[in-house]
């Protein structure tokens, strides 16, 4: 750049030209209700997290009961995890307001040498804190997501075996009472065929018994009166053989001991199936979908906050490092040649700083009153 007439009449305007965009650069930051809003978003979000992981202890906690697990007290942790990100984010928030008070304080004007040392001093060492400065590190914030998934997809696991345990605990049932069942049936058919026969037989009997006695002509009676030579007439063997101990007028009594067993088996049967279904209406009720859309909406929350954790605070602090190190700068160039073009150097830089005093004063509260108290 070629200096005009004017530049070399007023050598500071000079430097003030050649530094003129990274000024800008330094001095351009957003305004306080920029700042406000997001702070309003940040603080929104943390609420609705802190309020998720709240509520969705009871239902775990039933999970625990019917699953006879320990998720709850992995809950427990994350909770406590999340607490600590916004607690670091909360003292972090308090530190930047106080670094922003401390930095206005230090722009009192000054042409003591050994004050100008001092300020550089104090300047410098206040860009080194604002380094070291954590808003809830997007590691945390990572970490806690990670660890919710695979708590999500741990609880999915135990979850789909619990429920097929339970849908087990009544399906074998189920096969045995059908198995048990068409035993039953088949012995009581059995017994009343058995019963029916033996009916029918003793009514055969007792008309047998009551028909009427045949008569005899005389070739029979002829026949049948015995002689010399003949033995007295023989009664025909008996065909059929005695009935069993077992079987009393067509009924078998060990049979009928069986059907008694048979049904006490299954009634035990049926109320072991009342008990399972039971039991998976209980885990019908645990509201497992509603707690994974919930888990999902924690983990996208958390990645929601850090993002904009992240970009508002480290705005603002880059924002204030920049405008900083650009005075120190300044200082440090007046401090080893305080000639007329660094001292007007130096005098718009103060400019700058004291314009933007006030838009500092009002993030410093912001910080405090609008997210630190927040927090707490």
């Amino acid at each position: 750049m070629h200096a005009t007439a004017s530049q070399r009449a007023f050598p500071g305007l000079m430097f003030i030209l050649m530094h003129r965009d990274t000024n800008r650069t330094a001095t351009t930051t957003r305004k306080p209700f920029e700042l406000s809003v997001e702070i309003s978003s940040l603080c929104d979000i943390a609420e609705e997290l802190h309020r998720s992981l709240l509520d969705q202890q009871r239902t775990i906690r039933r999970i625990d009961e019917v699953a006879h697990t320990s998720f709850l007290e992995q809950w427990h942790m994350f909770r406590e995890e999340y607490c600590i990100i916004r607690e670091t984010s909360e003292a972090a928030a308090v530190k930047l307001a106080a670094t922003i008070e401390y930095y206005l304080s230090l722009q009192e004007e000054t042409n003591d040498p050994a004050e100008v040392d001092e300020t550089i001093d104090e300047l410098s060492a206040l860009n080194k804190k604002l380094l070291q400065l954590r808003f809830g590190r997007r590691e945390d914030f990572s970490s806690l997501g990670t660890r919710l998934d695979a708590f999500s997809q741990s609880i999915d696991t135990v979850l789909r075996a619990l429920r097929q345990r339970l849908e087990d605990d009544i399906e074998r049932p189920r096969l045995r009472l059908v198995s048990l069942q068409h035993e039953l049936e088949s012995l009581e058919e059995k017994g009343r065929s058995e019963r029916e026969a033996a009916i029918r037989e003793n009514e055969e009997n007792l008309m047998l018994f009551w028909s009427p006695i045949p008569s005899f002509d005389a070739a029979q009676q002829s026949r049948m009166r015995p002689t010399h030579t003949n033995q007295q007439p023989r009664i025909p063997a008996q065909t059929e053989s005695p009935m069993s101990p077992r079987v009393i007028g067509g009924i078998d009594f060990e049979e009928v001991a069986r059907i008694e067993e048979l049904r006490k088996q299954l009634n035990a049967m049926r109320a072991t199936m009342d008990i399972a279904k039971s039991a998976l209406q209980e885990f019908a009720s645990l509201n497992v979908n509603e707690l994974t859309t919930a888990i999902e909406g924690i983990k996208a929350n958390v990645e929601k906050e850090s993002k904009l954790l992240q970009k508002t605070f480290s705005e603002v602090t880059n924002m204030l490092s920049r405008e900083s190190n650009s005075y120190v700068s300044t200082l440090r160039r007046l401090r080893a040649d305080p000639s007329q073009t660094n001292q007007l150097a130096n005098r718009a830089a103060k400019q700058r700083v004291l314009s933007s005093s006030g838009d500092w004063k009002q993030k410093a509260r912001i910080l405090m009153e609008e997210y630190a108290k927040k927090m707490k």
